[in-house]
């Protein structure tokens, strides 16, 4: 028995890695029955997280008098040893649509790594949430959600459409 759980243990780093050419580049459905997804369009990029050996890449929590937070990796294509980082603090949590804004308390920081090894951070400016499911009990939060972001290191501003998100927290 002692000498299979190495094998084992092989077979899953193997399973678990994936080549350039699978990394899935659309978005998931939106769903609302905790199916642990994320995912947005940064421009007309996509942004999913990017699953791990040992780490789906996606990060979530609730507390309720703090708010709810997502933090989702993803591996960055263009810098093929480095992430790039986007973290979501929705602050008042409730069914039906809402304004986002710094005022409220929400935030959206987007980290993204440049070819030329540059960082751009971009920050929440407006936007609005959609809560279609929070069910306490079943520690269910699902979503949809939309921004404008600035860019601090030019100014610019960059556009999140079509962001859902359908956790356990």
């Amino acid at each position: 028995m002692k000498n299979l759980i190495p094998i084992f243990l092989i077979l899953f780093l193997i399973t678990s890695c994936r080549k350039d050419d699978e990394i899935i580049d659309t978005l998931p459905p939106i769903t609302s029955n905790g199916s642990r997804t994320f995912g947005f369009m940064f421009n007309d990029q996509v942004w999913i997280n990017t699953p791990k050996v040992l780490s789906t890449g996606l990060n979530v929590s609730y507390i309720e008098s703090y708010g709810f937070t997502i933090d989702c990796i993803r591996d960055n294509k263009l810098q093929n040893n480095r992430s790039d980082v986007a973290g979501f603090l929705f602050k008042h949590i409730a069914e039906g649509v809402r304004e986002l804004s710094e005022q409220a308390g929400d935030g959206v920081n987007i980290a993204i790594n440049n070819p030329d090894g540059t960082i751009e951070y971009a920050v929440l400016k407006t936007g609005t949430l959609k809560i279609s499911r929070f069910d306490k009990a079943q520690r269910i939060i699902s979503g949809e959600f939309q921004a404008e972001v600035e860019v601090r290191n030019t100014g610019a501003k960059a556009t999140i459409t079509q962001g859902r998100f359908d956790v356990k927290y």
